[in-house]
């Protein structure tokens, strides 16, 4: 291999793995991102999401305009050592949004990895404290799936009746019409798809700054190797432009060849890294589509 060779693979070979490097994270992490709020926006069957603006959450007299299911935030504690369960009071009107039994009286529903930590399977019993110190008796009818947004759900009455202060984090709107809300009341409608980007948009913007840290210390090192390169064949072709200039080229004439050079084996080198890139980017989209 001459000099020429090594210079060409010493160049390309940085800039192909950069660039495949940061097509890849950075493809997949939006991909990954974009579908995890499709997921949840189409595992809601709604027409539109009412959230609080301002305000802590949703109160009664914002639930009640909302012809729909709203979720009645409140902490639970039960289980082996008590714990602290996240929960929500609902109506019947949650069957129809969320696609899963509704509890009804002395009823609750609980997440899969709830029901194996404490062994809430359906049909047993669980003992639940509120934070007015009251314990309650439910009967777990369903477990359903993890991603769901609390770990427990009641009958909205018992929630309130026992946390007189719980507001609504959600609202869904199940009616084709919107949901005229009084500016006074501090809550709009928005879609549910806004809604699901919304909800973990801080955890995604320091997932972004995280991606974007590792690909600037990628094209860092990248700047550094191609510089290092063109010192090292730079100083190997001395010979070479001391024929050029024989030849009657000026230095200007030598350091545009050497750019052009730089820049062709570049662009190379970032067409062969998309080319890499490029099938395992589809083959995750296809993946998450499925």
């Amino acid at each position: 291999m001459d000099a020429t060779d090594q210079f060409t693979s010493a160049t390309v070979a940085p800039v192909l793995a950069t660039v495949a490097f940061a097509v890849l994270i950075t493809s997949a992490v939006q991909t990954t991102q974009s579908a995890d709020t499709a997921r949840q926006a189409a595992a809601v069957r709604a027409e539109a999401a009412v959230v609080p603006r301002g305000t802590p959450g949703l109160s009664d007299a914002v639930v009640s305009r909302v012809e729909g299911v709203a979720l009645l935030s409140t902490t639970v504690y039960g289980g082996d050592g008590k714990v602290a369960l996240s929960a929500a009071g609902v109506a019947p009107g949650f069957e129809q949004v969320y696609a899963a039994k509704a509890p009804r009286a002395n009823t609750a529903v609980v997440t899969a990895a709830v029901a194996a930590a404490h062994g809430w399977q359906e049909g047993r019993t669980a003992d639940l404290t509120f934070g007015d110190g009251r314990t309650r008796r439910f009967r777990v009818t369903s477990v359903v799936d993890d991603s769901m947004p609390y770990q427990v759900f009641l009958p909205r009455d018992p929630v309130r009746a026992h946390d007189p202060s719980a507001l609504a984090d959600i609202a869904f709107r199940t009616t084709p019409g919107p949901t005229r809300i009084p500016s006074q009341l501090r809550a709009d409608e928005t879609s549910v798809a806004a809604y699901a980007a919304s909800d973990d948009a801080e955890e995604d913007r320091l997932v972004r700054l995280f991606t974007l840290i590792l690909v600037a210390v990628s094209a860092g090192y990248t700047a550094i190797a191609v510089a290092s390169t063109l010192l090292t064949a730079t100083a190997g072709r001395v010979q070479d432009f001391r024929v050029l200039r024989l030849s009657g080229a000026t230095p200007r004439q030598i350091l545009l060849t050497l750019a052009a050079e730089t820049c062709c084996l570049v662009t190379l080198g970032a067409a062969l890294g998309l080319a890499v890139a490029a099938p395992a980017l589809f083959g995750t989209v296809h993946g998450l589509r499925e």
